[in-house]
Protein backbone atom coordinates (compact mmCIF):
# COMPACT_ATOMS: atom_id res chain seq x y z
CA UNK A 1 0.00 0.00 0.00
CA UNK A 2 1.34 3.43 -0.90
CA UNK A 3 2.27 5.93 1.77
CA UNK A 4 -0.55 8.36 0.89
CA UNK A 5 -3.20 5.62 1.01
CA UNK A 6 -1.93 4.56 4.44
CA UNK A 7 -2.13 8.17 5.64
CA UNK A 8 -5.65 8.68 4.30
CA UNK A 9 -6.82 5.38 5.83
CA UNK A 10 -5.30 6.42 9.16
CA UNK A 11 -7.00 9.83 8.94
CA UNK A 12 -10.35 8.21 8.12
CA UNK A 13 -10.01 5.79 11.03
CA UNK A 14 -9.11 8.66 13.36
CA UNK A 15 -12.28 10.55 12.34
CA UNK A 16 -14.38 7.41 12.80
CA UNK A 17 -12.89 6.82 16.26
CA UNK A 18 -13.71 10.41 17.27
CA UNK A 19 -17.27 9.90 16.04
CA UNK A 20 -17.44 6.59 17.93
CA UNK A 21 -16.43 8.34 21.16
CA UNK A 22 -19.09 11.00 20.61
CA UNK A 23 -21.72 8.36 19.94
CA UNK A 24 -20.84 6.33 23.02
CA UNK A 25 -21.03 9.46 25.19
CA UNK A 26 -24.34 10.33 23.56
CA UNK A 27 -25.77 6.86 24.20
CA UNK A 28 -24.80 7.04 27.87
CA UNK A 29 -26.20 10.57 28.23
CA UNK A 30 -29.50 9.69 26.54
CA UNK A 31 -29.94 6.63 28.75
CA UNK A 32 -29.24 8.69 31.88
CA UNK A 33 -31.83 11.24 30.69
CA UNK A 34 -34.28 8.37 30.17
CA UNK A 35 -33.62 6.97 33.64
CA UNK A 36 -34.27 10.39 35.20
CA UNK A 37 -37.44 10.83 33.18
CA UNK A 38 -38.71 7.36 34.08
CA UNK A 39 -37.97 7.89 37.76
CA UNK A 40 -40.16 11.01 37.68
CA UNK A 41 -43.02 9.54 35.65
CA UNK A 42 -45.85 7.18 36.49
CA UNK A 43 -45.80 3.57 35.25
CA UNK A 44 -48.76 4.38 32.99
CA UNK A 45 -46.65 6.87 31.00
CA UNK A 46 -43.44 4.80 30.72
CA UNK A 47 -44.01 3.87 27.08
CA UNK A 48 -44.62 7.52 26.11
CA UNK A 49 -41.40 8.55 27.86
CA UNK A 50 -39.41 5.76 26.19
CA UNK A 51 -40.75 6.67 22.73
CA UNK A 52 -39.83 10.35 23.22
CA UNK A 53 -36.33 9.31 24.28
CA UNK A 54 -36.05 7.04 21.23
CA UNK A 55 -36.82 9.97 18.91
CA UNK A 56 -34.08 12.01 20.56
CA UNK A 57 -31.60 9.15 20.20
CA UNK A 58 -32.40 8.57 16.53
CA UNK A 59 -32.03 12.28 15.81
CA UNK A 60 -28.67 12.31 17.57
CA UNK A 61 -27.39 9.23 15.69
CA UNK A 62 -28.43 10.77 12.37
CA UNK A 63 -26.79 14.12 13.06
CA UNK A 64 -23.50 12.59 14.25
CA UNK A 65 -23.30 10.22 11.30
CA UNK A 66 -24.20 12.90 8.76
CA UNK A 67 -21.55 15.16 10.26
CA UNK A 68 -18.98 12.39 9.93
CA UNK A 69 -20.11 11.62 6.37
CA UNK A 70 -19.73 15.29 5.37
CA UNK A 71 -16.25 15.43 6.90
CA UNK A 72 -15.18 12.24 5.12
CA UNK A 73 -16.71 13.42 1.83
CA UNK A 74 -14.83 16.73 2.05
CA UNK A 75 -11.57 14.89 2.58
CA UNK A 76 -12.36 12.41 -0.22
CA UNK A 77 -12.81 9.35 1.99
CA UNK A 78 -15.58 6.71 2.10
CA UNK A 79 -18.68 8.63 3.17
CA UNK A 80 -20.94 5.87 1.83
CA UNK A 81 -19.60 3.55 4.54
CA UNK A 82 -20.93 5.91 7.18
CA UNK A 83 -24.36 6.15 5.55
CA UNK A 84 -24.59 2.35 5.46
CA UNK A 85 -23.52 2.20 9.09
CA UNK A 86 -26.16 4.77 10.02
CA UNK A 87 -28.92 2.64 8.48
CA UNK A 88 -27.69 -0.36 10.47
CA UNK A 89 -27.52 1.70 13.67
CA UNK A 90 -30.99 3.15 13.26
CA UNK A 91 -32.49 -0.30 12.69
CA UNK A 92 -30.60 -1.73 15.68
CA UNK A 93 -31.68 1.19 17.85
CA UNK A 94 -35.33 0.76 16.90
CA UNK A 95 -35.13 -2.96 17.69
CA UNK A 96 -33.45 -2.28 21.06
CA UNK A 97 -36.10 0.30 21.94
CA UNK A 98 -38.86 -2.15 21.04
CA UNK A 99 -37.23 -4.72 23.35
CA UNK A 100 -37.01 -2.09 26.08
CA UNK A 101 -40.69 -1.19 25.70
CA UNK A 102 -41.71 -4.84 25.89
CA UNK A 103 -39.54 -5.42 28.97
CA UNK A 104 -40.96 -2.37 30.74
CA UNK A 105 -44.53 -3.29 29.83
CA UNK A 106 -44.01 -6.83 31.09
CA UNK A 107 -42.50 -5.72 34.39
CA UNK A 108 -42.78 -1.95 35.06
CA UNK A 109 -40.95 -2.17 38.38
CA UNK A 110 -37.71 -3.38 36.74
CA UNK A 111 -37.34 -0.52 34.25
CA UNK A 112 -33.87 0.42 35.58
CA UNK A 113 -32.50 -3.01 34.74
CA UNK A 114 -34.12 -2.88 31.28
CA UNK A 115 -32.64 0.55 30.50
CA UNK A 116 -29.16 -0.57 31.60
CA UNK A 117 -29.47 -3.70 29.47
CA UNK A 118 -30.45 -1.57 26.46
CA UNK A 119 -27.58 0.84 27.07
CA UNK A 120 -25.02 -1.97 27.21
CA UNK A 121 -26.49 -3.47 24.07
CA UNK A 122 -26.27 -0.10 22.30
CA UNK A 123 -22.69 0.52 23.40
CA UNK A 124 -21.59 -2.89 22.13
CA UNK A 125 -23.44 -2.40 18.84
CA UNK A 126 -21.97 1.06 18.18
CA UNK A 127 -18.44 -0.15 18.96
CA UNK A 128 -18.82 -3.22 16.74
CA UNK A 129 -20.19 -1.16 13.86
CA UNK A 130 -17.33 1.32 14.13
CA UNK A 131 -14.77 -1.48 14.14
CA UNK A 132 -16.42 -2.93 11.03
CA UNK A 133 -16.28 0.43 9.23
CA UNK A 134 -12.59 0.89 10.06
CA UNK A 135 -11.48 -2.51 8.79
Amino acid sequence: MSQTRKKSAAARNRLIKQNNTLQLKGVRRQNMVLMKALSRSKPSSYSKTIKANEKMQLRQIRSQNMSLARTLKRSGMGASLVKNRMKIQLNADKRQNKELLNAVRANPSSWRKAVKRRMNSQLKAVSAQNRAVMS
